[in-house]
């Protein structure tokens, strides 16, 4: 079940990829309701395999594209706002939670974090956040605009560059804190 999750995710990832490229690449939407019937077939796929709440909005995403692909519609522009929508619920909707998005994932390797890392998940935590809302944003602009060559270039680049650039960085400087605290432990006994 877990591989199918994994396999499941990483489709979906590249689809949402491939469809703003494939706009780059035909120059317009004609061959979009196509992408909307894959993403919605996998959506549903993902809402069968899950369960409670991530079962029935997975559902919800599956019918609406599937809506969209049986209509042709241009509402597809709006996909990329929608999943960084819903990735600001995600992750904002932790910052009220006794654990954040981010230390819950951290918790996944190491169960128990040190206080000054509860402090660091939080910050990521609002960094992503900060991601989602520009990217949010920035789309809405550009389609605002009818600037669609850029909407696909940042909705099929640009972000996920962001995203990775954000992921190293914070890599980076996570282990430089580490390195720091275990430093900070063996001098303060």
């Amino acid at each position: 079940m877990k591989t199918l999750r994994l396999l499941l995710n990483s489709l979906l990832t590249a689809v949402s990829l491939a469809f703003p490229l494939l706009y780059l690449w035909q120059g317009n939407t004609q061959s979009w309701h196509w992408v909307a019937l894959v993403m919605a077939l996998l959506w549903g796929v993902k809402g069968l395999v899950n369960v409670g709440k991530q079962r029935a909005l997975a559902l919800i995403v599956c019918l609406l594209l599937g809506v969209f692909a049986l209509l042709r519609s241009e509402l597809l522009y709006f996909y990329p706002i929608g999943v960084n929508l819903l990735m600001l619920a995600l992750f904002g909707g932790s910052l009220w939670q006794k654990q954040t998005l981010v230390e819950r994932l951290a918790r996944l390797r190491e169960p128990t974090l040190p206080e000054f890392a509860v402090r660091y998940t939080r910050v990521v935590t609002q960094l992503w956040c900060g991601l989602f809302i520009l990217n949010i944003v920035l789309l809405s602009l550009f389609l605002a605009m009818q600037q669609y060559q850029l909407w696909a270039w940042y909705s099929g680049v640009i972000a996920y560059v962001l995203m990775g650039g954000l992921m190293v960085g914070e890599y980076g400087v996570r282990q430089i804190l580490m390195k720091k605290e275990r430093q900070h432990d063996i001098d303060c006994p």
